[in-house]
């Protein structure tokens, strides 16, 4: 079962990645016409921005094999688009078994005058690794870019002035399906046949529901959030039946060393943008250090 866990773990990440890059990239348009107009206009407007400020928090609790799993992690990013220049500073804490473990990591992107593009990495404090981003950051249309317009479905105005942040928005509600999830990770350089490796299959998970505050008066996105919940919920039982099919084991094994059962009871994130054309201006680190 060593393999499997690791598989487990492997898609956890999967998920944990796919969560951080929908909650910091600018969300785009959807199918409803009044809806769309909104959207339409938060995607060109984001798209001028010089710069912009983001927090996002992400809290999840899962079961596996009974043992409860509290994940709770905050992200903060500065941002500024073209070229692009960013710092993420995001730190994370997960409680299992009575025990807490806590990491911080440090993620700076920087484009060069030739248009690549290079994540330096520090994790707990340890020396910067340095990874070419120029084909993920194309593909996902730049970490603080947009989407492909057709991610959304269902959306809908809930509210048509709602005050977040002492800021006067809109609020619309639509839905994220598997379909886009899974689009969603080959733009990020994931394939079909390495998901269904992990026992991952989106297409077959509830929608992912989301709420966006949108400025009514520069339509700039104000605040985001993601109800993850039943979309991961029915993504770990399917992976979880997947490996358990791989080990030969079937999920009612009453020796639990042999067995695999996974739940999600809650998966939700929440990402707040501000500071817009003047976001806090920072200067790269030694990264030899």
């Amino acid at each position: 079962m060593g393999i499997i866990k690791k598989k487990l773990m492997a898609g956890l990440l999967t998920l944990a990645v796919a969560a951080s890059v929908l909650g910091s990239v600018t969300p785009a348009s959807a199918a409803t016409l009044t809806a769309k107009q909104y959207l339409t206009k938060m995607e060109k407007a984001s798209k001028k921005a010089k710069s912009y400020e983001a927090t996002q928090t992400t809290s999840m609790t899962m079961d596996m094999n009974g043992q409860s799993m509290d994940i709770k992690q905050t992200n903060k990013q500065i941002i500024f688009q073209d070229p692009i220049k960013s710092k993420a500073v995001t730190t994370s804490k997960v409680t299992a078994a009575g025990t807490t473990q806590t990491s911080k990591s440090v993620v700076y992107l920087k484009e060069t005058s030739k248009g690549k593009v290079y994540a330096f990495t520090s994790v707990d404090g340890e020396p910067y690794e340095k990874e070419d981003y120029t084909e993920l950051y194309k593909n996902m249309s730049g970490m603080s870019g947009s989407l492909d317009t057709s991610m959304y479905s269902a959306a809908k105005i809930v509210k048509k002035s709602v005050k977040v942040n002492k800021i006067d928005t809109v609020q619309i509600e639509a839905k994220m399906d598997g379909s886009a999830m899974d689009e969603a990770m080959q733009a990020m350089g994931i394939d079909s046949e390495q998901l269904a490796q992990l026992g991952i299959d989106f297409k077959s998970t509830d929608p992912i529901q989301i709420t966006l505050w949108i400025n009514k008066k520069n339509y700039l996105p104000v605040k985001m959030t993601m109800d993850m919940t039943a979309f991961c919920d029915s993504l770990y039982k399917n992976m979880a039946a997947a490996m358990n099919e791989m080990s030969g084991m079937d999920e009612e094994s009453t020796d639990e060393t042999e067995s695999f059962s996974f739940s999600c009871s809650s998966a939700k994130t929440t990402a707040v943008y501000k500071n817009y054309n003047k976001a806090t201006k920072f200067n790269f680190p030694d990264f030899s250090k």
